[in-house]
């Protein structure tokens, strides 16, 4: 049976409930603008969360003691955890410097951060994973990792602290750094709802370096930057930034696209971190780098048949144009072309690159997988030799770091004697 409720009690109900409504309407109007929290170069948490404690004792939680010690809040509050009441302590920074690691961190949270309560980034690349770390330490945030795996993907091996299967993804894995800390989680999302106001305050460059190592991709094909982005609130202002610098082109219904390569090498491309996106984009502006294994793998096609068309290397491939990653490989000097329909021969370039010998490969000279796991390992040789040889670290913690567990991939590591020197300077018969 339904339970029934005399038109005063609703009315009760619906009066409390306007003027629940009309307070938390308040207490929202009362939170101090960006701009009013900055001063100094610096953000003032502090100030923020006086006026937003008042949201939050509004909900389920209930503070129990509130300490300021030094550059940090600490806050201990019940909440409700999984139906029971539980107690937290979190911490909040008092001020936030506005210097080259937040601008670069909040550029990269706004394209990659974790989802729920957690403050953090969600990626694969471990330089951008490291960053993160350490400056969610700064922050006084203590952090943890999780690797999303999806079912049929192979675990890396990558030390983190959960690992969850995704039964939506069959492949593919990324990893959280992140804290737990829905309050301070509030506070990015407060900046990034009024973007547009926190932006002069910021490099743009180091922001857009940032969010680049997100959301960004270079086309080698069509010698693009791409930027992805689909949410509705952040496109429209995001676009404008392009605009403003005169760096947009077009948006192709994913992805916002510039050619202004000339803008991206000489005022971001220095605050990258992610050591591919560096790679391909020297590729197409320097004509240096690593080809990737697509690359290779055509390469060694056509040096196979030397004269083979277009349309049969398509067929070989098994796809039906190759006309963009040609184009591609003759620009560098891979590949030479001839004749109509156009022939396509292998250059001493493309020869080097196959054979590992030149510098245009990858940095390592003989093997990109391990010999029994296979586990794509060659990008990650030269941090372990720079890590190794010039600052002395211990090879085995560094291997345990790279995630390099199984033995094949450390024996890899420790017998390798780089020759690529002494090779280079023979003449190949």
């Amino acid at each position: 049976m339904k339970k029934r409720f005399s038109k005063e009690s609703i009315n009760n109900l619906n009066l409390g409930r306007n003027i629940r409504h009309k307070q938390l309407k308040q207490f929202r109007k009362d939170i101090p603008k960006i701009n009013q929290i900055i001063s100094d170069n610096t953000l003032n948490v502090e100030k923020w969360f006086k006026s937003y404690k008042r949201l939050i004792e509004f909900g389920a939680r209930q503070f129990t003691k509130i300490e300021i010690k030094e550059n940090k809040i600490v806050l201990i509050y019940f909440n409700i955890a999984k139906g029971k009441k539980k107690l937290f302590t979190k911490n909040l920074p008092r001020n936030i410097k506005i210097n080259e690691e937040f601008t670069y961190y909040f550029g990269l949270w706004v394209g990659d951060k974790a989802g729920g309560g957690r403050i953090g980034v969600v990626n694969k690349d471990t330089d951008i994973l490291n960053f993160t770390r350490k400056y969610l330490n700064i922050l006084n945030q203590k952090t943890e990792s999780y690797l999303y795996l999806g079912e049929k993907e192979l675990n890396p091996e990558i030390k983190v602290d959960k690992i969850y299967i995704t039964k939506n993804k069959d492949k593919g894995y990324s990893i959280s750094i992140h804290a737990t800390n829905g309050i301070l989680k509030s506070f990015f999302d407060y900046l990034e709802k009024d973007i547009e106001t926190i932006l002069p305050y910021l490099d743009i460059n180091i922001f857009l370096a940032g969010l680049f190592d997100a959301e960004g991709n270079i086309s080698l094909e069509d010698k693009n930057l791409r930027l992805s982005c689909k949410n509705k609130i952040l496109l429209p202002k995001l676009i404008k930034i392009f605009k403003d610098l005169k760096l947009y082109r077009r948006y192709d219904g994913a992805n916002i696209v510039s050619y202004e390569l000339e803008y991206f090498n000489k005022y971001i491309l220095k605050y990258i971190k992610n050591k591919d996106k560096i790679n391909r984009f020297n590729l197409i502006y320097n004509k240096k780098g690593y080809l990737e294994p697509r690359f290779l793998n055509t390469l060694k096609k056509i040096n196979r048949k030397p004269g083979i068309t277009r349309k049969e290397l398509a067929k070989v491939l098994k796809r039906i144009k190759v006309h963009s990653q040609a184009r591609f490989l003759e620009d560098l000097g891979y590949i030479k072309t001839m004749n109509y329909p156009i022939s396509m021969y292998i250059t001493n370039k493309g020869l080097e690159s196959i054979n590992r010998l030149s510098g245009e490969a990858r940095p390592w000279s003989y093997r990109s997988g391990a010999f029994s796991c296979g586990k794509p390992v060659a990008q990650l040789w030269e941090e372990f030799k720079e890590r190794t040889e010039t600052k002395k670290e211990d090879p085995k913690l560094v291997m345990d770091e790279l995630g390099l567990k199984r033995y094949c991939c450390r024996a890899l590591f420790l017998g390798h004697v780089d020759l690529l020197e002494k090779t280079a300077q023979y003449k190949k018969f």
